[in-house]
């Protein structure tokens, strides 16, 4: 490899068949010139390369990158998994040089410091001590003002306790043991008409399930480049709609924990099934590196795991509907408030004050990085986090209600992850925002109305200032991998929170008046469970090709249905209009009878 001029001179077709190629702990990058930006006509068939730790993980993932081009076989030793970064160009272009070396003649608004998220140094991070105190004040005044806010004496109260009429696709009830014994002098509020108002399904929640997995299946078969981009805002819309739409599902959803725990596990298995059929077919490790056949389904667990950590709470939000600040306190809220949430937030937040960083020294979490798992480095910041939501959320439904709590809350997490960045691996965990959807549900935002309205009218002005906001020249994914300066993650996150508004607030008005909608769940539903699956048995873009087009059967089932419903209202009117007719002329016994 040192004659790079007699590589350069060769004009026929070369193999070169080397085997247990060792790159030694001082390897590193630039690699030789002849590997790098070899001639196309040069073919190596490099089998059994050693890749050392000593290599940090950019640099041999760019290395296996460049060597698979060429077609070379790259191993990894010590029995560690070959990364799949997500980000390519993360791999090819990142470096840790200073930010400010990023784009020349920069400014604050056009051409900001970071070009590529996940590259260079960010200006705070989740160990410092500004981090540690910022969390601690946040959580704590956020806390005291939804305490004072949801009281009766200050404005709070009985707050939106007919937000329970509405469905999407399921309806909820009430539970048997959402309560204890009920004092003698507990009012019931939730009034005869607001049980019988007509049920309205969230057709804008139908939608947003719909559009976002078409996106996830763009995502997973071949299209990472869009979301990379930001092409229309994917990344601060995406996935912060998935988790609200679930929180809202949960909250919708009249089935127990344990019955919507073994549909969100029967959904799991189908998914981990077409994997791993697909792994089976094309020959890959699947048994040594299961968490890859398993991929896109983690959200499922993610739900399930959410689902456990919040039941407590849909008790205690579904309690409050129906009954006054007067009422006597039920016993799951006294047990999960002093027994979970209390615990949890005062552990979280005695172990993230310390500034202990041991999670980000355990060996098997450095070998997890660019996968879900690689946030529980973080463990001590997400525990306080989740800890504190539930405390806030328990101490307002003690006292009362108030639409304010959803604004409050979601500016916690938006300033959390404006001033303290920290990698999220692989996909984000937005917990916090399935909270917000659930929230949001039981207890609309303040000026839901008049914000829902405004949007409607001046949306163009939105939309303008919305883009005059996002950053086009940053790649990457910045929902992953936080902006460099906190006025870049202040902008990502603040088109991300106005999203969301649009969405919880219900102003996007939408409709189905060709009954397709409830089909098209169902291969939203049938999409994400196999999407992976399609695009590992075929060619990029075909697998995502062959999954969009499996719309059509959707669509026709669709038609048929509407077809057979129209059929069947038609078949009634027309009784009903005959027994009418009848019952009339049976009951005119004068002159004008016909």
């Amino acid at each position: 490899l040192k004659y790079q001029a007699w590589f350069a001179s060769w004009r026929r077709d070369m193999n070169l068949n080397l085997t247990n190629i060792s790159l030694p702990p001082a390897a590193g990058l630039p690699l030789p010139g002849p590997i790098r930006n070899g001639p196309p006509w040069v073919r190596m068939n490099i089998t059994n390369i050693n890749l050392p730790p000593a290599l940090n993980r950019v640099d041999r993932t760019y290395l296996a990158e460049r060597l698979s081009t060429i077609g070379v076989n790259v191993t990894w030793i010590s029995g560690e998994e070959a990364p799949t970064p997500k980000i390519a160009w993360i791999v090819r272009n990142c470096s840790l040089a200073p930010n400010e070396t990023w784009r020349e003649g920069g400014d604050w608004l056009f051409k900001t410091p970071t070009l590529i998220c996940g590259c260079g140094e960010w200006d705070n991070n989740p160990q410092s001590l500004f981090s540690r105190v910022f969390l601690f004040m946040l959580y704590a005044i956020s806390g005291s003002m939804s305490f004072v806010l949801c009281h009766p004496r200050f404005g709070g109260g009985d707050v939106g306790m007919g937000a329970m009429s509405h469905s999407s696709g399921e309806t909820s009830d009430s539970e048997g043991d959402e309560t204890s014994s009920d004092s003698d002098d507990e009012t019931i509020v939730a009034s005869s008409r607001s049980l019988s108002r007509p049920k309205a399904r969230l057709w804008y929640v139908d939608f947003a399930r719909f559009c976002c997995v078409a996106c996830v299946v763009a995502e997973h078969s071949g299209g990472e480049n869009y979301t990379a981009n930001n092409v229309l805002l994917v990344q601060q819309w995406v996935l912060p709609y998935l988790y609200a739409a679930s929180g809202m599902s949960f909250m919708l959803s009249s089935n127990s924990l344990i019955a919507y725990l073994a549909r969100l596990a029967m959904v799991f298995c189908v998914g981990v099934g077409f994997n791993w059929f697909a792994d089976f077919a094309i020959g890959r490790e699947w048994l040594t590196d299961f968490g890859n056949t398993i991929f896109q389904m983690a959200y499922v667990v993610v739900l399930m795991g959410l689902a456990v950590c919040t039941e407590p709470l849909r008790k205690a939000f579904r309690w409050r509907q129906r009954h006054s600040f007067r009422a006597k306190l039920p016993m799951c809220l006294k047990l999960s408030l002093f027994f979970f949430y209390v615990p949890l937030a005062i552990g979280g937040f005695a172990w993230y004050l310390t500034g202990d960083t041991t999670m980000k020294s355990i060996a098997w979490l450095t070998g997890v990085q660019g996968t879900g798992m690689q946030v529980m480095q973080d463990l001590p910041l997400l525990l306080a986090e989740c800890g504190g939501l539930g405390v806030i959320c328990s101490m307002c439904v003690a006292v009362g209600s108030s639409g304010w709590i959803f604004w409050i809350l979601l500016v916690v997490v938006m300033a959390q992850q404006t001033w303290i960045p920290y990698r999220r691996g692989g996909h984000p965990f937005d917990g916090d925002i399935y909270l917000l959807g659930m929230i949001v549900y039981i207890w609309p935002m303040k000026g839901k109305e008049l914000i829902a309205q405004l949007i409607r009218d001046y949306w163009p002005v939105g939309l303008m200032f919305g883009m005059l906001l996002a950053m086009p020249h940053v790649e990457g994914r910045c929902d992953l991998d936080p902006l460099n300066t906190w006025w870049e993650r202040m902008r990502f996150r603040g088109l991300e929170a106005a999203l969301l508004v649009l969405f919880l607030s219900g102003a996007i008005s939408v409709n189905d008046p060709c009954r397709i909608m409830s089909w098209l769940n169902m291969w939203a539903l049938y999409a994400y469970c196999s999407h992976v699956a399609w695009a590992r048995l075929l060619p990029v873009p075909w697998g995502a090709v062959f999954t969009y087009v499996q719309i059509v059967p959707f669509l026709v089932l669709a038609y048929y249905d509407a077809q057979k419903q129209r059929k069947v209202k038609r078949e009634n009117g027309e009784l009903l209009c005959h027994e009418d007719h009848e019952e009339i002329g049976s009951q005119d016994e004068g002159p004008h009878r016909s």
